[in-house]
């Protein structure tokens, strides 16, 4: 039995904060396979959606030894989307940059048009993940580094679940080798006038 003092305390304050996000984790990807997961579609500016993330990581992220650079002051697209589905879809990507890229490091995030969709990228400074594991990131319960323990790596559910938003908006997500040495992960989304 151990001692009941803050350092036996922190740990079980870790380690609920992890069952939580575990629960919620499986209640969404419930929810995603049964088709129940709820969207309140809308026109969105998505430049104003990666602002608000970026704004709210930044501080995090030089805490952790990150800058993140952002790309899309010139990304005037507009979507018709769920923005509290599409701010959990970009929170999880850098959460995962920053639980796996070494630090220092780099993250940048883009956005651009093409062929009449939104492209948004969100690149990190490294390792990256083999080349063989990238199309399986998105599968559930897939982890790239079977080393991972319950401390630093996540449930396995997180991207599963951004695919499942990102297709359910008439997107496609990928996982690429980057410019920066690490993980590029690409959505593309329709853009609501379709125009480029």
């Amino acid at each position: 039995v151990r001692k009941l003092d803050s350092d036996a305390l922190s740990v079980l304050h870790v380690e609920v904060r992890r069952l939580i996000q575990l629960v919620n984790d499986l209640h969404e990807i419930t929810m995603a396979e049964s088709g129940n997961m709820t969207f309140d579609m809308q026109k969105v500016k998505v430049e104003k959606v990666l602002e608000s993330v970026v704004s709210l990581y930044r501080p995090r992220a030089e805490e952790h030894g990150f800058t993140i650079e952002q790309a899309t002051r010139h990304c005037d697209v507009e979507l018709k989307a769920d923005v509290s589905r599409l701010r959990q879809v970009f929170i999880n990507i850098i959460e995962n940059a920053l639980k796996h890229a070494t630090s220092p490091g780099s993250i940048l995030v883009g956005c651009t048009k093409r062929g009449g969709r939104a492209v948004i990228t969100f690149e990190d400074s490294g390792p990256g993940v083999p080349k063989e594991y990238l199309p399986l990131l998105f599968n559930r319960l897939f982890r790239a580094d079977s080393s991972r323990n319950r401390m630093t790596g996540g449930s396995g559910l997180g991207l599963a679940i951004c695919r499942y938003i990102t297709e359910m908006h008439g997107g496609k997500i990928t996982a690429m080798t980057g410019s920066l040495g690490g993980l590029k992960i690409e959505i593309t989304l329709p853009m609501e006038d379709g125009n480029e």
